[in-house]
């Protein structure tokens, strides 16, 4: 890294013409322009006079890489700049960049709001519902960083005579961070509730146990609650159900689920039956299951998921 960064240091004191200097900068990565201004920052005035033909040549999708990475030195430089034409072109591109970002996050959530609306839950698989989950995790990625563009933008277009250009980023601030904290949202935390779409993803999912935060459903299972009043929820309520999810599997037939009347006690009978009960749990103990919050974590809401997920983890 040490050698790369006085490669570029080297270069960039060898060239003079604006035209070199432009040609160079069109070659940069955003690291590497991130660089040229900790360069700038440690050397004289004369090398600073370079940083203009730099932010001429330098292109447009690697100038907004860049200033989502600024530290707050790089940040006053580039502020230093912001009278500059080179500098204001890039805002002016940027700006228009945001607000087209902003239109396709708000298209974006719309649709996964209407695709989570309308999830058959019968139908849809453990796996599809990881691909969801990263579908809903995309705008997010994609908001955080128009919001670092546009919060580094704003702060340098202060320093512009561009009343357009501040108006244009502070607008746009504010209506991503409403996205953020009212659309978007953010993932459930040891601290926190989810928010947004990760919120609506999660109620769907959830839905079959009902949510206990909703005074309206009485029937509600605390996620503390032990998995079997879970499963319970999902219609599973037999010893042949269990069964047949794979939850016995020392059990080949249907007919070893309870012992024969004309040759048991019915006493014989209820130890037997408990002694299946005690293996069901066992089992689901040793796959990670043992309350209702274990389902919800493992993305298990129907006799489907519930299924898949024992194939998964049976010996």
């Amino acid at each position: 890294m040490k050698n790369a960064v006085s490669s570029i240091k080297l270069q960039l004191e060898q060239l003079r013409s604006k035209h070199d200097l432009e040609a160079f900068s069109g070659t940069l990565s955003p690291s590497e322009a991130l660089e040229i201004l900790n360069i700038c920052l440690s050397s004289s005035a004369e090398m600073q006079t370079k940083l203009l033909p730099i932010l001429v040549g330098l292109h447009h999708p690697i100038f907004k890489i860049m200033i989502q990475h600024l530290t707050t030195d790089q940040l006053h430089l580039l502020q230093r700049e912001s009278i500059t034409e080179p500098l204001q072109h890039h805002l002016t591109y940027l700006s228009h960049d945001i607000t087209q970002i902003t239109y396709d996050l708000n298209v974006a959530v719309e649709n996964l709001e209407q695709q989570i609306a309308h999830l058959n839950l019968e139908a849809i698989t453990r796996s599809d519902v990881d691909a969801l989950r990263k579908q809903v995790d995309l705008p997010a990625e994609m908001l955080h960083e128009a919001l670092e563009q546009t919060k580094a933008a704003l702060s340098l277009a202060w320093h512009t005579n561009r009343l357009d250009l501040i108006e244009s980023f502070s607008t746009s601030r504010e209506v991503l961070e409403k996205l953020q904290a009212f659309h978007v949202g953010h993932p459930e935390s040891p601290t926190q509730h989810p928010l947004g779409i990760y919120a609506k993803i999660e109620s769907r999912l959830h839905a079959v146990y009902n949510n206990p935060r909703n005074a309206q459903h009485e029937g509600a299972l605390l996620d503390h609650e032990p998995v079997l009043e879970g499963l319970a929820k999902l219609s599973v309520w037999y010893l042949q159900d269990y069964w047949e999810i794979g939850l016995l599997p020392t059990i080949k037939s249907a007919e070893q689920l309870a012992l024969d009347p004309a040759k048991s006690s019915e006493k014989e009978r209820n130890e037997y039956k408990k002694k299946l009960l005690q293996a069901v749990r066992q089992n689901l103990e040793s796959m990670g299951l043992t309350t209702v919050r274990d389902l919800k974590n493992t993305y298990i809401f129907s006799k489907k998921t519930l299924r898949e997920y024992v194939q998964e983890h049976s010996a």
